[in-house]
């Protein structure tokens, strides 16, 4: 199991926060990440074409996936008492909670 911190970079309108969060994962951390990103507020359509990683939110907002670190399983447990862990939210945890995955 690998462990990892994050961030999500957002754009909403000349507004650019960042969410900062965790997860621990067994695949690899850079495409889980960007499948949680994916996932990140529910709001992309899975029949529109490929979109290099950026997604709308209500067609007012941005987000994408930003700079991902690996810290140690001790970090870990630190962190997510503090910013949130996001492990199994990503799109493909959504599809199969939905049954819609194959």
């Amino acid at each position: 199991m690998k462990y990892y911190v994050a961030e999500i970079e957002q754009r909403i309108g000349e507004y650019e926060p960042t969410s900062t969060v965790c997860f621990k994962t067994d695949e690899d951390g850079e495409e889980y990440f960007a499948d949680l990103v994916k996932g990140f507020m529910g709001d992309d359509d899975p029949y529109e074409p490929e979109n290099d990683g950026v997604y709308w939110y209500r067609g007012e907002s941005t987000y994408e996936a930003g700079s991902i670190v690996e810290v140690s399983e001790e970090d870990f447990e630190v962190l997510k008492a503090h910013i949130s862990d996001i492990t199994g939210m990503g799109y493909k945890s959504y599809q199969l909670t939905k049954g819609e995955a194959s």
